[in-house]
């Protein structure tokens, strides 16, 4: 799975993300929870955009199991406790680069997330990912939320794909939560 060079890439790919938003008070709010066998979030929802960046660089990676059921749970704690309410575009967007392992599916949790408006984007990354499966919990149309990356450093080729899909135009204020996943096999 992912080598401990490429956790830098998944790290700056993460941050070009939290980049690409207009963040503010009055515009969108970015968390950042991280999960392999547990969760830990990285950052609440925040509109400092210096804040949320830094955080995730200092992120170290987590090295087991892949709990993407855990994951999603988490983004949604995250989204009901510290989103603002009545604000349309909550998103998740999860980065991966394993099958689920543990937790079971997510199915139920994607559901539950895309029947309250949570609108979910699925990123899955090197030969380990099954599309299909990520396919079954993001948003629809899911040529819009479900990409597939070769590898680490191909990332940045959906990075303004993924950013166009994820901004409702015209811009309104959101509140987003971003799940990176990345596991090492020792």
């Amino acid at each position: 799975s992912i080598k401990t060079a490429d956790w830098q890439t998944a790290l700056s790919f993460t941050n070009k993300v939290v980049d690409a938003f207009a963040i503010g008070s009055n515009k969108t709010k970015i968390g950042v929870t991280q999960f392999s066998e547990i969760t830990r979030d990285v950052i609440e929802l925040s509109a400092d955009k210096a804040a949320i960046q830094s955080a995730v660089s200092a992120t170290r990676q987590m090295k087991e199991n892949t709990n993407t059921v855990a994951g999603f749970e988490a983004a949604e704690r995250m989204l009901q406790t510290h989103g603002r309410s009545g604000i349309d575009g909550q998103l998740v967007i999860l980065v991966t680069d394993g099958r689920p392992n543990e937790g079971g599916s997510p199915v139920r949790i994607t559901q539950k997330m895309k029947a309250a408006g949570i609108d979910i984007f699925g990123i899955g990354v090197g030969h380990e990912v099954d599309e299909r499966e990520i396919d079954s919990w993001v948003s629809l149309p899911v040529k819009n939320h479900s990409f597939m990356s070769s590898d680490w450093d191909s990332l940045h080729k959906i990075l303004d794909t993924l950013v166009a899909n994820a901004c409702k135009h015209p811009p309104s204020p959101s509140s987003a939560a971003l799940a990176l996943a990345a596991r090492i096999h020792s």
